[in-house]
C-alpha cells in the first residue's frame, strides 16, 4: 500500500480525493465547464481549444475536467444536448399554449425576439463551427442535429400552418 495514498484517504476531512461531496457543488461546477468550453468554442473554434484552456476558464484543475467529461469531444457533446433541449423546451412552449390558437401559436414560434436570444445565436455560431470542423464525428454531430431540428420543426410549423388555415 502506498503511504501517500494513505495519508490522502485519512486526511481532516475524512473523505479521500474524487468528486466534490456536494451534489449542487458537482452541478455548479460542471455547469461552469460546459459555459466556459461553449464560450471558447464559438470564441476560438472546437479545434484551437484544449482541455487545460477549458478548466483554467472554468477555474478547474484538468482533472476535473475529466470527471465529467470522457473526452474534449464527450464536453461538446453534453453541450449541443443542453442547447438542444433548451431550444426544443422552448419551441414546445411557444406552441402548447392551450388557450391560444393555432395563428397565435404560429406567430409565437415566427418571434423574432426569440431566435434573437443571446444563447440562441451563440448555439447556432457553435453549431456553424462544427459542420466546418476538420473532425469528421464532430460534422456529423452538426448535420444530425441539424437536419432533426429542420425535419422536427418543418413539422411543427406544417402542421401549426394546416390548424390556422382551418381557423
Amino acid at each position: 500500500m502506498n503511504p501517500g495514498h494513505a495519508r490522502a484517504k485519512n486526511s481532516s476531512s475524512g473523505r479521500g480525493r474524487g468528486r466534490p461531496p456536494n451534489p449542487e457543488l458537482r452541478t455548479v461546477k460542471h455547469q461552469r465547464m460546459l459555459k466556459a468550453a461553449m464560450d471558447l468554442f464559438v470564441d476560438r473554434g472546437y479545434e484551437h481549444i484544449t482541455v487545460e484552456q477549458i478548466a483554467r476558464a472554468a477555474g478547474q484543475s484538468k482533472g476535473a475536467f475529466y470527471w465529467y467529461f470522457k473526452d474534449k469531444e464527450d464536453c461538446l457533446a453534453q453541450i449541443v444536448h443542453a442547447y438542444a433541449q433548451m431550444m426544443d423546451q422552448s419551441l414546445a412552449q411557444a406552441t402548447s399554449n392551450a388557450a391560444g390558437t393555432a395563428s397565435s401559436r404560429l406567430m409565437a414560434v415566427s418571434d423574432y425576439r426569440r431566435w434573437c436570444d443571446r444563447d440562441f445565436q451563440r448555439f447556432i455560431m457553435l453549431l456553424n463551427g462544427m459542420a466546418h470542423s476538420r473532425s469528421p464525428s464532430v460534422r456529423q454531430m452538426a448535420l444530425s442535429l441539424g437536419g432533426q431540428w429542420s425535419r422536427n420543426g418543418f413539422s411543427m410549423v406544417k402542421q401549426l400552418m394546416k390548424d390556422a388555415s382551418r381557423e
